[in-house]
């Protein structure tokens, strides 16, 4: 007799549970196999998204610790090779492959957090954040249990939900997502989204990280969001396959673009397709101009826009 398919909620309590108990042992093993702390928490991310679909539909497997490890190492698999295709990393494909990927993981899969632990508690890194960060990787635990943990206040939500209860609608609102690398976006969006769900005002988020754009598209698709752009030194987008990677991962609602590389190809291309282009900071009578022509909303700042 075959068994009953379990219902979505079933499933994403299994994952839940398999998450909050093994995520570190699965993080570590996939950074010591991939090479990549931020590439390897994405490919968690992924393997998580997959499994809910695929045991919704299969039924979950007996070992999914192991499921979830092979799903994370061909989803970072798959990053790897649009990065060598887009010029990068061009070696790494021949240190990892599908074959080998199979042939290392087993239902018994090696404990790693050991030397997890040794790369979060950098000598770089001040005290506090090594511990923070330990907590955070190696055992799961949440923003606010780290900050229960150090006595502190969840003062960027506290603060956050005061600005939205000042507003209260009263003019549309921009929220721009901070992110850095090696920095895990989901804690933040999360907190995000929870402060913005009974809010009533018009708003949209944005971020130059990709990941946060993408994180909205598919856990909050109602709340507009945009990936922000820059193109001088300070930024991760420098070059035109960067930009274009950016665009392909976060599929954005809109873009922010640096008022200061305007007009370009992208853009012009982006607003043919129907995609708003705001841009920032727009500062002086002189950029406003320019916002105006090419792009259809400024983002201004101080006392030299109308």
């Amino acid at each position: 007799m075959k068994s009953a398919v379990p219902s979505a909620i079933a499933v994403q309590q299994v994952i839940d549970d398999v998450m909050r108990r093994d995520r570190g042992r699965l993080l570590a093993g996939l950074i010591a196999r991939l090479g990549d702390f931020q590439l390897a928490q994405d490919a968690l991310q992924e393997a998580a998204i997959s499994a809910l679909k695929h045991w919704g539909r299969s039924g979950v497997p007996h070992a999914p610790v192991a499921w979830l490890m092979r799903a994370g190492l061909n989803k970072g698999i798959d990053q790897l090779r649009v990065r060598q295709r887009e010029g990068r990393k061009a070696g790494a494909l021949g240190l990892i492959t599908p074959d080998r990927v199979e042939m290392e993981i087993a239902e018994t899969i090696p404990d790693e957090r050991l030397r997890l632990i040794f790369t979060c508690c950098h000598p770089a890194l001040e005290e506090k954040s090594r511990v923070a960060l330990t907590l955070r990787t190696v055992c799961s635990l949440t923003t606010r249990e780290i900050a229960a943990a150090f006595l502190d206040s969840e003062h960027k939500l506290a603060q956050l939900a005061d600005l939205l209860g000042l507003v209260d609608g009263k003019v549309p609102l921009l929220i721009e997502i901070k992110s850095r690398r090696r920095y895990d976006v989901e804690e933040s969006c999360i907190a995000v989204r929870d402060a913005l769900k009974n809010y009533r005002g018009a708003h949209a988020v944005m971020s130059f990280d990709p990941r946060v754009s993408r994180w909205f598209r598919r856990n909050s698709p109602q709340t507009l969001h945009g990936l922000v752009i820059r193109e001088d030194e300070k930024g991760m987008t420098q070059r035109a396959w960067q930009r274009h990677f950016a665009l392909w991962l976060a599929r954005p609602d809109f873009v922010a673009y640096h008022v200061m590389a305007l007009p370009n190809p992208m853009t012009c291309g982006l607003r043919k397709a129907g995609m708003p282009i705001l841009t920032w900071t727009v500062d002086s009578a002189e950029l406003l101009a320019r916002a105006q022509i090419h792009a259809d909303a400024p983002i201004a700042e101080g006392p030299g826009v109308p």
